[in-house]
């Protein structure tokens, strides 16, 4: 579900922060490399070669009475990118 809604909040940024003219291209690609929010993986963004920025918790699953759950034991890795982002800028 995270991803679900990871996506519509990028969809969601992209319309606001384009003022709605999404027949605009340019416009389009300005406001989503322009985009920043939190998830329920931490901030959102993107690097300069269009790769997400991300980070990622350690998780724990549980079951008790038949009832499924998980719960963060810590945070792994914070504002992490792609190992080639120094090596690899997408042309805007």
């Amino acid at each position: 579900m995270s991803h679900f809604s990871t996506a519509a909040l990028l969809i969601d940024a992209a319309v606001r922060n384009s003022k709605g003219k999404l027949d605009n291209k340019a416009s389009v690609r300005k406001a989503l490399e322009a985009v920043t929010f939190g998830t329920v993986r931490g901030a959102f963004g993107f690097k300069t070669n269009h790769y997400r920025i991300q980070g990622d918790c350690l998780r724990a699953s549980t079951k008790e009475a038949q009832v499924s759950s998980t719960r963060t034991l810590g945070t792994v890795v914070r504002n992490h990118a792609d190992a080639s982002v120094g090596a690899c800028r997408t042309a805007t």
